[in-house]
């Protein structure tokens, strides 16, 4: 690239050399009495001679607006330490004040929190560093964190949870994890790199003997802690900073240009590279700057802004000379986020999807390397292994100046930011993995989540939509809901619904499957009417256009009849699952992985119509396959041995039932962490089955924190919150804690009402189990009226055999042996065993529980050790 620009230079300099003399004696009135005729001549000659010059000009800057960058990339943790703060910077200098006060808060006894505001580029990320070192010998953990987003936040803690030895699946439970260890440990710093939003950094600041210390651009994070505003560098500072970097002798010159500079630190660095890259001493850059910026950009209170836009635009006129595909590379990487490490396996996943120029860049490994080193040269990038990192204010002023060209037909490579964005979400699609529940995947979406949120909110912001913008958001938003991430998982889903519409239409097949996905987050989040609704618009779709033996049209079937199975329609769930079993078994095959998902979701049915036997078989059959093709630790395989564990718990085989919980449990306590929704289910489940085992405080010491956690994730009217508060009430009336359990049940069926209807299978749970506790304190008429509506609906919609209706036949009896009504109590009791003896077999505990309560049914008053929660 030198080459041709020494060429051009040439070639300017030649032209210009033959058409001065010409304009010369026209001016002066000395052209040739010859040449007279053809002095009309001269006005293109000094066209062109002028044309020439204002070239010249132009390819000696590129001006640009924004701010400089220089953001300090911490360094790799030492071996065998929790220490991953970088040195001290060798420019540093200055903020004497500052440190002392860093220094009097790190003495305090409690937590002290820092809060480092300014502008951006006035050198708090450098002031952070430089207490860092010059107190790293007080400190026995220091942990650098890149907060611009909550996301980043988690990422880098469960980093530190890791070399903490409390490392988690669940990055926010690992990060969690890590502030109570950091509590507890000794003296340690903890820096939250450019927060950008207070609520990033919500509940994840530690207690203990530690220091905070916080960066960020907004003065009103000062409330979280002590505000130290970091001021500008004064006039000697600046000029001492400039001499060190460059060299340089000449003070004069020195504090000028600091002085130019507004003594900004980051805007001094750029200055400095530019004159060690360019060979120029300080007094000829400031001449070249004062040809870019006349005058300074007030932004804020203090907020100079525009000199470090010059600064930077000079090094990016640099770097374009020298590399062009180091500006494109510069102005992709402007898009993704600021602080988490770009991976360079992002930019080379299909260079055909970048620019002409970039993607052939990106397609040689040592053509990408000279790029990256361009920008590494003029403090554009930070390289970190495979890893490129660019200040955010660098990525502001790249932003910036591509939404100012206007140009019909732009030069190559300069592109408007809306085409940078679509770049930018077509590499992550291509890059990322598309099957989300594979373990094997994480590593690498966990680096890329950042990305895909940064570039979708600049798609948001600049109104960029596409079948590429809805391909990100649906893939991020499947990513997050396999996650558990809800909350984060919804907008993104619904927005790629909305999207895919928009742009291919209702019935294209990438519309139905982000309808798909989003439909399962409706139900996974309680809203089961409304998951109902769009599974059933997807499967009509499919069905219409891929036809009814399709594997996604079988999708949408599949996922119909689990919905309906919730919501107590299971007669309608079992034939659809039947069918969808038949024709995957003809089409895919025993043990394809979707026919094992049929098999596992029909023996769910099954069980729940009280074909236990049969659902054991299914599920066994589910399992076994699954160990072999997919492994025992897969996510699915997990979900089928808890389901077998569930069916050989109703079958009466509690400690078999339990020690499968317990695996089960560990295994999703390994995969996910403590509170996904999986394992919070896993801990439900343990808890409910200590219960019937009698193991009434180890049972209350699971389900009691379980009801709070899935409270405060999910909600406290969600499906899986009031599962576990059922749970609980059930364990405080065994326990002897009536009113409570009393006052939890009402809540629990009230909110089952409003949400599932009355005659849901869980409702009806909390019917009987209300009904149980009422007897449990005397109120035995109230107790009987719940339990004969309870045994109604139940022979209604689940038949007079299966084992819910046997349950409630069961408790009506003693109820009314407790009213003194012994002749119509007998005959339901031995109903009711006889029915149990011929489907359970006369060893199952509920068998044998009826068995026992027939024994004392004569006996006067109502005996509550007999009773049967559900």
């Amino acid at each position: 690239m030198r080459k041709a620009s020494r060429s051009v230079t040439l070639l300017l300099s030649v032209t210009a050399a033959l058409l001065l003399p010409m304009a010369t004696n026209v001016a002066t009135g000395t052209l040739p009495v010859a040449w007279q005729p053809y002095l009309w001549l001269s006005w293109p000659a000094a066209a062109l001679l002028c044309a020439l010059v204002v070239i010249a000009e132009l390819r000696h800057r590129w001006p640009m607006r924004g701010r400089a960058a220089g953001r300090v990339v911490p360094a790799a943790a030492r071996d065998g330490t929790a220490w991953n703060i970088p040195g001290g910077v060798p420019s540093f200098t200055g903020r004497v004040q500052a440190l002392h006060e860093l220094h009097i808060l790190s003495m305090r006894p409690e937590p002290g929190i820092a809060v480092l505001t300014g502008l951006a580029g006035v050198g708090k990320t450098e002031l952070a560093c430089a207490h860092a070192a010059a107190r790293r010998g007080s400190y026995d953990i220091g942990w650098w964190v890149a907060a611009d987003s909550r996301l980043a936040v988690l990422a880098s803690l469960a980093q530190l949870a890791d070399r903490l030895g409390v490392s988690d699946g669940d990055q926010e439970i690992a990060a969690l994890r890590a502030m109570h260890e950091l509590g507890r440990r000794g003296r340690w710093l903890l820096v939250f790199d450019d927060v950008i939003r207070e609520k990033d950094v919500s509940h994840l600041i530690p207690a203990g003997s530690g220091q905070v210390l916080i960066t960020s651009r907004d003065p009103n994070l000062g409330r979280l802690g002590t505000a130290i505003e970091v001021q500008p560098l004064d006039d000697d500072s600046a000029a001492r900073l400039l001499m060190e970097r460059t060299g340089g002798q000449d003070v004069g010159a020195a504090t000028e240009l600091a002085q130019e500079l507004g003594g900004l630190p980051l805007a001094l660095e750029q200055a400095a590279a530019y004159c060690r890259s360019t060979g120029i001493e300080v007094s000829g850059y400031l001449p070249r700057y004062r040809q870019n910026c006349t005058r300074l950009l007030r932004q804020g209170n203090p907020a100079d802004r525009l000199p470090v836009q010059a600064t930077l635009f000079l090094a990016v006129a640099q770097a374009r000379r020298r590399e062009r595909a180091a500006v494109e590379l510069l102005s992709l990487c402007a898009f993704f986020a600021p602080v988490a490490g770009i991976p360079r396996w992002l930019i080379e996943s299909d260079p055909a999807l970048l620019s002409p120029r970039l993607a052939r860049t990106a397609s040689d490994v040592f053509a990408l390397d000279t790029a990256v080193a361009v920008l590494v040269r003029l403090s554009l990038v930070q390289a970190d292994r495979d890893l490129l990192r660019v200040h955010p204010v660098v990525q502001d002023v790249i932003r910036d100046r591509l939404a100012q060209r206007r140009t019909p037909w732009p030069a190559p490579g300069r592109y408007p930011p809306q085409r940078w964005i679509r770049m930018a979400a077509g590499i992550l699609v291509a890059a990322l993995p598309s099957d989300v529940n594979a373990p094997s995947t994480w590593d690498r979406w966990v680096l890329a989540v950042p990305h895909c949120t940064r570039v979708a909110e600049h798609a948001t912001a600049w109104h960029v939509r596409g079948t590429v913008i809805a391909r990100l958001r649906h893939r991020l938003g499947k990513y997050l809901l396999s996650r558990g991430d809800y909350a984060h998982a919804g907008p993104l889903l619904e927005s790629a619904v909305i999207e895919h519409q928009a742009v291919a239409g209702a019935d294209h097949p990438e519309t139905l499957a982000a309808m798909n996905d989003h439909a399962r987050l409706l139900v996974d989040t309680g809203r089961l009417d409304e998951g109902l609704r769009l599974h059933e618009a997807a499967l009509r779709a499919r069905h219409r256009i891929l036809g009814p033996v399709h594997s996604d049209t079988l999708i949408s079937m599949n996922n119909r009849a689990f919905v309906l199975d919730r919501l107590g329609r299971s007669d309608e769930a079992r034939r659809l699952h039947e069918e969808v079993l038949r024709i995957r078994r003809r089409t895919l095959g025993e043990n394809h992985p979707n026919t094992l998902i049929s098999k596992g979701n029909l023996a769910l049915v099954l069980a729940g119509q009280g074909e236990l036997r049969q659902a054991r078989e299914l599920h066994a059959q589910s399992y076994a396959a699954r160990c072999a093709v997919l492994g025992p630790e897969h996510p699915r395989t997990l979900v089928a041995q808890n389901n077998l564990a569930i069916v050989v718990s109703e079958l009466g085989d509690l400690q078999q039932a339990l020690r499968t919980h317990e695996a089960v449990y560990a295994g999703w306590l390994k995969l996910y962490g403590p509170e996904h929704p999986e394992t919070l289910m896993s801990i439900n489940n343990r808890g409910y089955l200590l219960f019937r085992l009698g193991r009434l405080q180890e049972a209350r010491d699971l389900l009691e924190p379980n009801a709070q956690l899935r409270a405060r994730i999910f909600g406290s009217g969600h499906p899986h919150t009031l599962m576990s508060r059922n749970n609980l009430a059930v364990v405080l009336v065994a326990s002897g804690q009536i009113d409570r359990a009393v006052a939890e049940h009402q809540e629990v069926l009230r909110l089952r009402e409003w949400t599932l209807g009355h005659r849901h299978p869980y409702t009806l749970h909390s019917q009987n189990n209300l009904a149980v506790a009422l007897a449990a304190c005397g109120r035995m008429d109230a107790a009987a009226e719940l339990h004969v509506r309870t045994r109604q609906t139940r022979r209604e919609t689940l038949g007079d055999e299966h084992p819910c209706t046997l349950n409630s036949s069961h408790n009506l009896a003693l109820v009314r042996a407790g009213e003194g009504r012994i002749g119509e109590a007998g005959p339901l009791l031995e109903e009711t065993l006889e029915v149990r003896r011929r489907r359970l077999g006369p060893a199952h505990p509920y068998t044998r529980n009826s068995t026992e309560a027939l024994e004392y049914i004569g006996k006067p008053g109502y005996h509550p050790d007999f009773a049967e929660a559900t």
